[in-house]
């Protein structure tokens, strides 16, 4: 496996200009609520970004629990259905193109790992953070595939939706060196892994998209949870409005031209998407 250095940035460059239609990409990371990420000097690249982009500075998770929240952000529910109304079934229906990206799965729609958090016995890829994987009458087989060293930002389908794995997506903080599609991830912290991994796939993203980062959940005791825009088409500014995943789901839909969202997302103000 190739070794990258990477560089956190102090700063970021300026937001880029473009058209509301730009390729939209959703990073979902792990159990972290809002308060252990703001400020924190593990986390200066997402830091960078709430400044820079369009952050939701109000925004709460469902409920507590991984899987309750991805199928909240993609079908409106927090139970497993395999013939729920879904995001990705909406997608297939309209002909528009979308990828599920998902760190160190073994192959296509597979459900199973390439190993486990180095020092620790929790598995890399988990299916209870992939929400294709939960629904039946979708294409998952041809579009949940692993994130590895092939991804080109250059060719990004109309929707991404990008799941890292369970050290890089700051779940679990094992010996301090993690696997990740550029090659090792290295950190002293749970967040500063996750930092790292976002400079590195946000900076390669944005200029050819619009990037939403947001969390499954934060902790039971408090869902609030940091949600940001950044790249194409994001003006810089704080919204302090109520919004959850029901929110997202709802916004989904409409910035895909998907038509109402299912369930939770029927009845919830869209998320302002740009």
């Amino acid at each position: 496996m190739v070794l990258v250095s990477l560089v956190i940035f102090a700063s970021i460059p300026p937001l880029v200009a473009g058209a509301s239609t730009a390729p939209l990409v959703v990073i979902v990371l792990e159990n972290q609520p809002a308060s252990q990420i703001l400020g924190n000097p593990d986390a200066p690249f997402i830091n960078s970004i709430v400044q820079h982009g369009h952050s939701f500075s109000n925004y709460r998770a469902i409920t507590n629990g991984s899987l309750s929240n991805y199928l909240a952000m993609t079908a409106g529910i927090t139970s497993k259905n395999t013939n729920a109304p879904n995001l990705f079934q909406a997608l297939d229906a309209a002909g528009t193109s979308w990828t599920e990206f998902e760190e160190s799965e073994t192959g296509i729609c597979t459900g199973a790992t390439t190993g486990t958090v180095p020092g620790r016995r929790d598995p890399l890829y988990t299916k209870a953070h992939d929400p294709a994987i939960q629904f039946k009458n979708d294409t998952c087989k041809s579009n949940d595939v692993p994130l590895t060293s092939t991804f080109d930002p250059t060719a990004l389908p109309d929707f991404s939706y990008v799941v890292p794995n369970q050290c890089d997506d700051m779940h679990t903080f094992g010996s301090g060196t993690c696997p990740a599609y550029f090659g090792t991830n290295n950190a002293t912290s749970a967040v500063a892994m996750g930092d790292r991994w976002v400079n590195t796939f946000v900076q390669q993203v944005a200029p050819y998209a619009t990037v939403l980062l947001t969390w499954d959940e934060g902790k039971r005791s408090d869902e609030h949870i940091v949600t940001v825009a950044y790249g194409l088409g994001v003006t810089q500014r704080e919204d302090s409005a109520p919004y959850n995943h029901y929110n997202l789901e709802s916004g989904l839909y409409l910035y895909l031209a998907l038509g109402t969202g299912p369930r939770g997302g029927s009845t919830a103000l869209p998320l302002p998407l740009p």
